[in-house]
């Protein structure tokens, strides 16, 4: 009787587990959607480099990495030296190989040639998911989401905080929160207008509005500096050194 009883207890159990987790599962795949702050101009970079890598038919030369081929990389040069049409495709270096490697994100066709000047962070990371991937595929990426295995949505579920979930739910049915929102057309026009009429990237920014049609980010500073001036400040009780430009 005993025995009988304790089966049926740990049947209960199980089952209970099941049920909780499969409304869980339920309420996670309700929060997706732009909903919550986060690095909206990945998204924006991302639609409009898509655009741009989406009008070369032949072959082409695909740069992608985090901020090293961001800022670090003049694709008209590369063009004009090769003669094979050229695309930034780098986005941020906090986003997972896993991802930012996935082939619909990059735009590969047979022949194309990709340049990957990783950032070290890349060859270190163990799993798909982190903070950041994980944000981009609940804020603008679902598609990425729905194509992963079984498994892999497991990970992926297990790997996010319970609190970014409830966040997420409140933002888009308690607050309906429409700020994050994008018009992805509208991007497009007002990057075409900007690249048109040839208009000067503001310095030290970044937006999506101040990549040039290639996908390199315009206005950074180059690496000109003023001279550093060193000036001396009290934190703690500690004198620490603190340099200005």
């Amino acid at each position: 009787m005993k025995k009988k009883q304790y089966k049926r207890f740990l049947r209960n159990v199980v089952l209970s587990l099941v049920v909780l987790f499969a409304v869980y599962v339920v309420r996670f795949s309700l929060q997706f959607g732009p909903y919550c702050p986060t690095e909206y101009w990945v998204r924006n970079l991302f639609i409009l480099k898509t655009h741009q890598a989406d009008k070369i038919k032949g072959q082409k030369i695909v740069i992608m990495a985090g901020s090293n081929g961001l800022y670090g990389f003049e694709s008209p040069l590369i063009q004009k030296e090769t003669g094979i049409k050229t695309v930034n495709m780098s986005l941020h270096a906090g986003l997972s190989l896993g991802f930012i490697l996935d082939p619909k994100k990059m735009r590969l066709k047979k022949g194309d040639i990709v340049i990957l000047p990783l950032e070290f962070e890349s060859y270190s990371r163990t799993s798909v998911f982190n903070n950041v991937t994980n944000e981009a595929i609940i804020s603008w990426d679902k598609d990425f989401y729905d194509n992963l295995s079984l498994g892999e949505k497991i990970e992926f579920i297990s790997s996010c905080s319970p609190l970014r979930v409830a966040t997420g739910l409140f933002q888009k049915f308690i607050r309906k929160s429409t700020r994050y929102k994008i018009d992805r057309a509208a991007i497009i026009k007002r990057a075409e207008y900007v690249w048109a009429k040839e208009e000067k990237a503001e310095e030290g920014k970044v937006q999506y509005r101040l990549i040039n049609r290639f996908g390199d980010i315009m206005g950074n500073k180059g690496t000109k500096r003023k001279r550093l001036k060193r000036s001396g400040y009290t934190y703690g009780g500690m004198n620490s050194p603190k340099w200005k430009i």
